[in-house]
């Protein structure tokens, strides 16, 4: 008698394909998480300063953290400042701890790029983006970094879009991060000196002027030193009587340099600056440098 084939159950095939279905997207979301997602962060040609902040006014730390991300990911820092430090910040509101900016100022209602202003001024650099992220202290390995960033993302409640999406980086580039601890904010100087010598390298080709057009003494001094430490190479400080109502910047469309250089600078401003480009423009004529910063009455 012939031999009977053996009939194979459709139910068991059909689990079988799903999970070999399943373990191929398991393996696809490991090589994009793995090789994939930390290249495409790592080739960022961006520099970006990233200022770690804590909400939690029950856990308050006794730190603050500021990641600064470079093209040459050899020169991506976290450096660490005691949050207990008095500082004065802007606005009149006088001195008060590092660690409680954040939450004074959301209390107030200040928008993102006011806070980022403030936090700029208080470093004397440019801060690109401010994270809300808890659990930071000052004795942390990069492993430890990676799984507060890990924990911090799978948060349920609270927490934007843009939050969730930087904390990502974060979490993608911990291990590259070198820890620095500095305790005091006047210690800043000490780290990006080099940096800034080193990043004004891609800017090198385009000149700043800042020009005060208010009543305010000392502000193209003060924002001209704030600019410099983020790499640009200011070469005029002017002050003219025109007070005009919002901060402007002129920038040759030609350069892309310099358009690199404005993006980087906008944190500085409470508002965001009016932004004017061609391929002639008068006052960076006048001012004999590739950008000017006309500084208005909404600084």
């Amino acid at each position: 008698m012939p031999k009977k084939l053996k009939r194979v159950n459709p139910f068991k095939k059909m689990v079988f394909t799903l999970l070999i279905g399943l373990f191929s997207l398991l393996l696809m979301l490991v090589f994009i998480y793995s090789f994939v997602l930390p290249s495409v962060y790592m080739n960022d040609k961006e520099i970006k300063n990233i200022l770690l902040v804590s909400d939690n006014l029950d856990e308050q730390s006794n730190y603050i953290a500021l990641v600064h991300l470079s093209p040459n990911t050899d020169e991506n820092l976290i450096l660490f400042f005691d949050g207990n430090q008095m500082v004065r910040i802007n606005d009149d509101y006088g001195d008060y701890n590092l660690n409680s900016i954040y939450q004074l100022l959301k209390i107030d209602k200040r928008s993102d790029q006011k806070i980022k202003s403030i936090f700029s001024n208080v470093f004397k650099i440019a801060i690109d983006e401010v994270v809300v992220v808890d659990g930071i202290s000052g004795d942390l390995e990069n492993h430890d970094l990676k799984n507060i960033f890990a924990k911090n993302l799978t948060k349920k409640v609270g927490g934007s879009v843009g939050n969730k999406i930087n904390t990502f980086k974060l979490f993608s580039l911990a291990n590259s991060l070198k820890i620095i601890k500095l305790d005091l904010v006047s210690d800043i100087k000490k780290s990006f000196h080099k940096l800034v010598t080193i990043e004004k390298k891609s800017s090198q080709n385009c000149s700043v002027a800042v020009v005060n057009t208010t009543e305010k003494t000392d502000l193209a001094k003060n924002i001209g030193e704030l600019l410099e430490n983020t790499g640009a190479q200011v070469v005029q400080l002017e002050s003219i009587n025109s007070g005009i109502d919002k901060t402007t910047i002129y920038y040759p469309t030609d350069k892309s340099e310099c358009k690199d250089l404005v993006d980087r600078i906008l944190g500085v401003f409470s508002e965001i600056p009016k932004i004017e480009s061609n391929t002639e423009i008068s006052s960076t004529l006048q001012f004999r440098s590739n950008v000017v910063v006309m500084v208005g009455k909404d600084y």
